[in-house]
Formats: structure tokens, C-alpha cells, sequence
């Protein structure tokens, strides 16, 4: 399942409603922010979540 928060959304409340999202369907879920996509699992920390969504940001900033 792919979690894509509506419009307005930070990536920190993104990342804490898909861990909620997983928390309810005990599974892995992937958030999709701004056309990256990062793997939350129930028992993920929204800031480490962040932390990912980041530096997977910066890597397709440096290729481009």
C-alpha cells in the first residue's frame, strides 16, 4: 500500500499518519512525498522517517 498525504502537508505529519496507517494495518507501507517514496513500518519514528525522506532528497537534488 502506498500512503500520498493531501496537499499542505509537511513531512513530518506525512510521516506520522503512515505510521499510523501501518500501525492500523500491521504491515510496511511506503509514504510517497513529493515524488520520493520511503518504506514506514509500524514501529518506525516519524523523525527517522524525516531523516530518510532527506537524505533521499539531497541524493536526487546532487543527480540532477
Amino acid at each position: 500500500m502506498t500512503y500520498e498525504p493531501p496537499k499542505g502537508y509537511s513531512i513530518f505529519n506525512a510521516a506520522i499518519e503512515a505510521i499510523e496507517q501501518a500501525k492500523r494495518k500491521n504491515k510496511q507501507i511506503l509514504l510517497s512525498f513529493n515524488g520520493i517514496e520511503v518504506s514506514v513500518d509500524p514501529k518506525s519514528y516519524a523523525g527517522d522517517v524525516c531523516y530518510i525522506y532527506s537524505l533521499k532528497h539531497t541524493i536526487r537534488r546532487l543527480e540532477a
